[in-house]
């Protein structure tokens, strides 16, 4: 794997439970993406992270957890905070934000296939 591109990601099967069965205990769950950066098992490739401000704020504290880690272990990391984004912004929101956010992803990607 050449880059990473993370928008509203899952990163820890924990939270994935407790949205979608939030009254029953989680029992056993895998390790999460955060889980195995923090335990040293896991060396990140170039990673873009877009982090829209009004989505979940589940997700987001997933992702703010994961950005942290991922900073500590000096990934080469490009981080967006889109604060008035939503979930979804990048199929609802025809905005220049959007626009910008999804051209630069495009290039990010062209980038670290080609260079890298």
């Amino acid at each position: 794997m050449r880059c990473l591109v993370l928008y509203y990601t899952l990163l820890d099967p924990a939270v994935f439970h407790s949205l979608v069965s939030p009254k029953t205990p989680p029992g056993v769950t895998a390790p999460g993406l955060t889980d195995l950066l923090i335990g040293g098992n896991l060396s990140l490739p170039a990673t873009l992270i877009v982090r829209a401000g009004r989505d979940d704020a589940k997700l987001n504290e997933g992702l703010d957890r994961f950005t942290q880690a991922a900073m500590q272990r000096g990934a080469d990391l490009e981080l967006h905070a889109y604060a008035s984004g939503r979930h979804g912004f990048d199929v609802f929101d025809d905005t220049p934000r959007s626009r910008e956010l999804l051209l630069r992803t495009l290039d990010f990607v062209r980038e670290s296939t080609v260079s890298r």
